[in-house]
């Protein structure tokens, strides 16, 4: 994109905006280690992030909005709630109206890939061949993470009641905010009163079975979204939905720590101490270890630096609608977007095949983004007020 000046000055105001709201700040990240009887860590970290979302007026919330009940929408809001993907629970052999099993949040695998590793803190997922080939990741060898292979009676985190499962290798030993976001294929469904596996390949035991269609509300990439979705809380029926309640923080304290991080790690008098620190309070809430523990090479690496706070970043807000501007701040967007639709492979007949990755079974055409996306085009009636603007490169 041309006509770009980079000013690293404005890093410093930005580090000094940062400060003075974390200043104002209470007591810092919502914690949930201050008011649970739960005795399970692992649990305590996965509700403690879950609860930025789920308590009202939390603490960590600076400004945002608290739902309202009475109905539910794709999109939340001021007026809104967010409904969810639920496992198919078919209704006179229909599967596919919202509270019945529709899949209309689902993350991307590269989102899935970008989870930490509980054990050692790294990420384990450095890249792909090819142009976001997600077939072949790159993994970091010293992270731990396995690409295949299925592990047999895997006692699911945050699942006190069910029996081990088969789980794919990939899903075992992530940071706790995967398990608080994400139900991998195979894996039970956080509510022992339904006592069902969340399964979405082509078999007629699968609790969201794949159809080639693009209706059914069936999950075409293989995991659904869960973060909005207390354990343990029934969501049978619409009446159920009608009186969920959500937080939707515009800015939440964890995004201020991350933005000092950032700044601290770019500004000209760079304050590697501070970046660090900061990174990893965001980490401590879910029990990670400190970065500088992870990565021991990361002492006087700006670069790599620069790295961990992008992927703490895409974590830690995973479908908070922050990625995309991330990705076009850092100038990085035309690298990360363009690529296939890849998901497992969900219309396989068995559960074994269905952990393939594939992007044949996705309906839609691939992703794109050129330099002119980096901007939104600015609305023609601004234009014809403002003569002497000048619109949007390539728009």
């Amino acid at each position: 994109m041309t006509g770009r000046v980079l000013d690293e000055t404005k890093w410093e105001a930005a580090a000094q905006a940062a400060w003075d709201v974390i200043e104002l700040a209470e007591t810092g990240l919502y914690d949930l280690y201050k008011d649970t009887e739960q005795t399970d860590e692992f649990t305590r970290y996965m509700s403690s992030y879950q609860g930025v979302r789920l308590k009202p007026w939390n603490k960590e919330t600076i400004w945002g909005w608290w739902s309202r009940s009475g109905g539910y929408s794709w999109l939340g809001g001021t007026g809104g709630l967010l409904a969810g993907a639920m496992p198919g629970m078919t209704s006179g052999g229909a599967s596919g109206v919202v509270y019945q099993g529709y899949g209309g949040i689902q993350p991307s695998l590269k989102l899935v890939d970008s989870y930490p590793m509980y054990t050692t803190g790294r990420y384990p997922v450095t890249g792909y061949q090819g142009e976001n080939d997600m077939s072949k990741p790159i993994v970091d060898p010293q992270s731990g993470y396995q690409a295949t292979g299925f592990t047999e009676g895997y006692k699911q985190p945050g699942i006190d009641w069910g029996d081990g499962i088969k789980a794919h290798n990939s899903c075992i030993n992530r940071d706790p905010r995967y398990y608080a976001c994400l139900v991998p294929n195979g894996f039970w469904w956080p509510n022992k009163t339904e006592n069902i596996k969340f399964t979405c390949y082509n078999n007629d035991a699968c609790t969201n079975k794949w159809n080639a269609g693009e209706g059914g509300g069936i999950t075409r990439v293989g995991y659904v979204w869960r973060r909005l979705l207390e354990t343990n809380k029934s969501l049978r029926e619409a009446k159920d939905y009608t009186s969920m309640q959500t937080v939707y923080p515009a800015f939440r304290l964890a995004e201020i720590y991350l933005n000092y991080a950032e700044a601290c790690n770019e500004k000209p008098q760079r304050d590697e101490t501070a970046a660090l620190e900061y990174l990893n309070k965001v980490r401590a809430r879910v029990g990670l270890k400190k970065i500088e523990v992870a990565y021991p090479e990361i002492k006087g690496n700006k670069e790599l630096l620069r790295w961990c706070i992008q992927k703490e970043r895409m974590v830690e807000f995973g479908l908070e609608a922050m990625r995309h501007y991330d990705a076009c701040r850092w100038m990085i967007a035309k690298e990360e977007y363009p690529s296939e639709n890849w998901t497992l492979h969900v219309s396989a007949t068995t559960y074994e095949e269905s952990y393939e990755r594939v992007h044949t079974d996705y309906v839609g055409a691939p992703a794109v983004f050129r330099d002119k996306d980096y901007l939104h085009p600015i609305n023609a009636a601004q234009m014809a007020e403002m003569t002497n603007m000048t619109q949007n490169y390539g728009h």
